[in-house]
């Protein structure tokens, strides 16, 4: 049970449906007041299981994961654009904090199975995050290739191409500093 925290005593099912009428009522039921009522129902009716991931670590329960699916949905929706195209443009801004935020954020999307997923359709993303050149801070390469172990430790593995597991393995392989040499020609005269 969930503690009210304007009376400090415990949230019940039949509370929560109280409450929701009441808000029905008053003619002011938005988005997030919805999606939080219907978060706080679906933790009476499923409850948390942990789960082990490839890397032998206990992982998020499934509450976890959809509070954190749920919100990320939402995120897109209360801005009006999608929100792996939203992480995108933020991995591109020129200033620092909010690409390392945005990569923070992919990289708990990805851990996930169904976020992996989510965030691999989106045709973009993938191309961005093997393009090594967009970044040049340290932490912001190790932000991005911890996307991709992320990536490569989730369920969504067994989904992808063989050709998109090589390239990121190889990325892997390859470590968060690589860069491609490059051939210089000399102009001679």
């Amino acid at each position: 049970k969930i503690e009210n925290k304007q009376t400090n005593q415990p949230t019940t099912t039949r509370s929560i449906d109280q409450r929701k009428k009441k808000v029905a009522r008053a003619g002011y039921y938005s988005l997030v007041q919805q999606q939080q009522l219907q978060l706080q129902q679906q933790q009476y009716s499923s409850p948390p299981t942990t789960t082990t991931n490839t890397t032998g670590e206990a992982a998020s329960t499934n509450m976890d994961s959809q509070v954190l699916m749920s919100l990320f949905r939402t995120m897109g929706l209360v801005n009006g654009k999608d929100s792996v195209a939203m992480l995108i443009d933020f991995g591109k801004s020129p200033v620092a904090e909010i690409r390392l935020g945005a990569y923070s954020l992919m990289r708990a999307v990805a851990k996930r199975g169904t976020g992996a997923q989510i965030l691999l359709l989106n045709s973009g993303f993938f191309t961005f995050l093997m393009d090594r050149e967009l970044e040049t801070t340290k932490e912001g390469k190790e932000g991005k290739f911890l996307i991709v172990q992320a990536i490569l430790n989730s369920s969504t593995r067994s989904l992808l191409a063989d050709g998109i597991v090589e390239k990121m393995e190889e990325y892997i392989q390859q470590g968060p500093y690589y860069i491609k040499s490059k051939l210089w020609e000399l102009a001679t005269e």
